[in-house]
């Protein structure tokens, strides 16, 4: 099973504790960040063609983002994929915290998303527990 890790990018060591916590091996991880990260045709295409090529992707939405790209991909995949998009946005994280406006507009995202197929989570733990059950599923079958 592979597994697209996209949302929060930066510093941020969410995709390490969240591999640690799903641990089974029947899933095969992306992690998707470079280091000099820029936008452009190869980096379009590459995107897709990993898309296609995940069975799961997980977006983490949380305050310590700078830009909104994520956002924009995880409706556009829940609108082209729903069954394979898992959303997790919490309000905190890594000591920072969205404002009311941000959370607000974030309630609408996840309405959005949920509506069209995709599955949301409150927290990286309970996302891993989901997906470390999926994992151990699918190595039976």
């Amino acid at each position: 099973m592979k597994i697209n890790l996209c949302g929060l990018c930066g510093e941020s060591k969410w995709r390490d504790y969240f591999i640690e916590k799903v641990d089974c091996e029947n899933v095969e991880f992306f992690n998707p960040v470079v280091k000099n990260w820029g936008w452009d045709e190869n980096a379009k295409k590459e995107k897709q063609n990993r898309i296609l090529s995940c069975d799961y992707l997980i977006y983490f939405i949380a305050p310590p983002m700078k830009g909104f790209s994520s956002i924009a991909s995880a409706v556009e995949y829940s609108n082209k994929f729903p069954d394979k998009l898992l959303f997790c946005c919490v309000d905190s994280y890594e000591c920072e915290s969205f404002t009311k406006h941000q959370i607000e507009s974030l309630k609408v995202v996840k309405d959005i998303i949920k509506d069209n197929g995709g599955k949301i989570f409150n927290s990286l733990d309970e996302m891993a527990e989901y997906v470390r059950l999926i994992g151990y599923s699918n190595k039976e079958n």
